[in-house]
């Protein structure tokens, strides 16, 4: 998919890659819980009624979900909230827990309107922000902290299949979006300090490869950030970032096969507050499994841990 790199970190990349599928990451995908982690970080409280309304149909004012974007001690991993939009247009938000995990939640009805959403940081004030895809419109709409009004980010947005907000690529202040079109090409949106998103840029072609798309921050160690993709074969892979968004991302690197048994995979960034990107995945029992980062490609992930049920009807989760 990407340009290749130098010979010898070619050849390096291609010895991890191999070390890892050989090991095949089974503690990583079909694990339990550690000793270490018996306490474990806190699974999401069940949604609850709405508190609050906004008008159905089209954004009005800001989101007034919980804004608790929290940096793990002097680590740039951030541990985000976890937001997800059940059948019935009603959005929840769990802060994050200081002790990792996620609190209880705060909902709101009104949002049958979205049919895709992200959310990372644009701007400096160390919240989160959202932005929702109308499923009419096809307009995405910024909800930025410190803004009084949605952002209209244009129309065009319902022309790709996958969204996600990785963080920073291009070593601005502000997270970025990317998303895949329908021949599979992906693009970079990269993000501005003033809540827009500017013009697009092509990273590449083949990434209908995956059937998800995902990641928030580093999983490589060298304080980049990446990509992750599931594909069809149930094989996870790795597109580690190089810091320039017109260039975005190494070649892939496989990190994990037979990932099998999920419905959705999404992240927050660090969710147990160790300083290093996890993410988390829903199976199709409904259950959610957190699966908490080594920023190693020879050993990236530990085994999963149980965060329960409480997400098993939500249609869209970020």
């Amino acid at each position: 998919m990407q340009s290749s790199l130098p010979g010898g970190a070619r050849r390096t990349l291609r010895r991890l890659a191999t070390a890892t599928a050989a090991a095949g990451m089974a503690a990583a995908m079909a694990g339990t819980a550690t000793a270490a982690e018996a306490a474990g970080p806190s699974a999401p409280a069940a949604p609850t009624a709405p508190t609050a309304a906004v008008r159905t149909g089209v954004p009005q004012g800001a989101v007034a979900l919980p804004s608790a974007l929290a940096r793990a001690g002097t680590s740039r991993v951030a541990a985000l909230p976890l937001n997800a939009i059940d059948g019935k247009g009603t959005l929840c938000g769990w802060n994050p827990s200081s002790k990792g995990g996620f609190g209880s939640p705060t909902c709101y009805s009104g949002y049958s309107f979205v049919n895709g959403a992200v959310a990372g940081s644009i701007n400096s004030d160390r919240t989160e922000d959202v932005f929702l895809r109308h499923r009419s419109n096809g307009h995405l709409y910024g909800f930025v902290s410190g803004v009084s009004k949605p952002i209209d980010e244009g129309a065009g947005w319902n022309g790709y299949t996958a969204l996600a907000m990785p963080g920073n690529l291009g070593g601005t202040a502000a997270d970025d979006v990317v998303g895949r079109d329908r021949s599979g090409v992906l693009w970079v949106h990269p993000g501005y300090s003033n809540g827009h998103l500017g013009r697009r840029i092509r990273v590449g072609s083949g990434w209908n490869t995956y059937r998800a798309i995902f990641g928030k921050f580093d999983y490589t160690g060298d304080g980049r950030t990446d990509l992750l993709g599931v594909d069809y074969h149930n094989t996870v892979w790795v597109h580690p970032g190089t810091g320039d968004v017109k260039r975005p991302f190494h070649r892939r690197i496989r990190l994990a096969t037979n990932f099998r048994g999920y419905d959705y995979v999404l992240s927050t960034g660090d969710v147990n507050r160790d300083g290093r990107s996890d993410f988390l995945a829903r199976d199709t029992s409904g259950r959610l499994w957190l699966f908490r980062g080594y920023n190693r490609v020879s050993r990236p992930f530990a085994a999963r841990y149980s965060l329960g049920t409480a997400l098993r009807n939500e249609k869209i989760i970020f």
